[in-house]
């Protein structure tokens, strides 16, 4: 018999503020109608703050912004009504543009609701959130399990070990497949999946979002030919959160083979655990995770003793 063990113990520990790559982070981007203007970005799970001043021209920009939110948005300037914006959430892919007017200090504090669909897309890609992670259904967990719902991706493969993934019909080779800006790929060719591991680089208890960018105009992306897939881990809040799975599958989940036959022996196994919160309230958070893997097989390789007879 063969035995696969596989675990790995990723521990995150982020200020909400840093960043190590821009494909990890969001934007919000806009123009105020005065320049000196001060616009304010609150990350609503971290009370985490950042502002940036308006141009002379009324443009901002505020970049490394944690995925997620809400977010609240305060636009300010002295003589004129301080401007709140609500944006539900932020993603990678798809950076926010608001166009914002301040009116003279006469009335009360307005208030608008932003959309979370950016008008500034420039790509094609697609957008898994972790909220909508949770609600796929998936036997073996793998992360082809959850890219297939984009309509240009195809899987080809029936379990975690052996999935392509091919965007646009090309080879799963030539895929970008990131972790935090870090490249996770097959480098040396031996994986059908064109990951650096067998399984899953990452389990799918630690992401918060998975994006897919199909032709990307963005110089920060590259690399590939395919797709340009990018994940980004989860990091802790002000509250504290914790989650426990396990699994288990052998021959008797499946059905005989098309010819009649039992499915081999086989017997897999997972365990995961998370939990994550505050270290300094509003300052400093921690994300911890760990995942089991055992997958038991018939071995499809070994060595046969022969005896040589004159």
């Amino acid at each position: 018999m063969k035995k696969i063990l596989l675990a790995f113990l990723p521990i995150v520990l982020l200020t909400t503020t840093l960043s190590a790559n821009v494909d990890t982070t969001a934007r919000i981007k806009g123009t105020v109608n005065v320049s000196g203007a001060t616009v304010e970005a609150v990350h609503t799970p971290t009370n985490t703050t950042k502002s940036v001043v308006s141009s002379a021209s009324g443009n901002f920009n505020i970049n490394f912004l944690p995925i997620g939110g809400p977010y609240i948005i305060k636009v300010s300037r002295a003589g004129y009504e301080t401007q709140t914006i609500n944006v539900e959430s932020l993603t990678v892919a798809n950076p926010i543009k608001l166009s914002v007017n301040l009116i003279s200090d006469n009335i009360d504090e307005v208030q608008v609701i932003a959309s979370k669909v950016s008008s500034s897309k420039v790509n094609s890609g697609s957008v898994l959130s972790s909220e909508r992670i949770a609600q796929i259904p998936t036997i073996t967990r793998n992360i082809a399990d959850y890219l297939k719902f984009d309509p240009r991706v195809s899987i080809n493969g029936a379990n975690a070990r052996n999935s392509e993934i091919s965007v646009l019909g090309k080879n799963s080779r030539l895929n970008d497949f990131t972790i935090d800006g870090v490249s996770f790929n097959d480098a040396f060719g031996l994986n059908d999946n064109g990951f650096a591991t067998m399984k899953n680089p990452i389990s799918i208890d630690f992401v918060d979002e998975i994006t897919v960018d199909i032709t990307p105009y963005d110089v920060s992306k590259g690399n590939a030919t395919g797709g340009t897939i990018t994940a980004v881990s989860k990091s802790g809040t002000n509250e504290f959160h914790g989650s426990v799975y396990t699994t288990s599958r052998d021959k008797g989940n499946v059905g005989d083979l098309p010819n009649g036959e039992e499915y081999s022996d086989f017997q897999e196994d997972a365990l995961a655990i998370t939990l994550s919160g505050p270290i300094i309230k509003d300052k400093l958070f921690f994300f911890l995770g760990y995942e089991e893997s055992e997958d038991v097989r018939p071995s499809l390789m070994g060595y046969i003793r022969l005896k040589c007879y004159k």
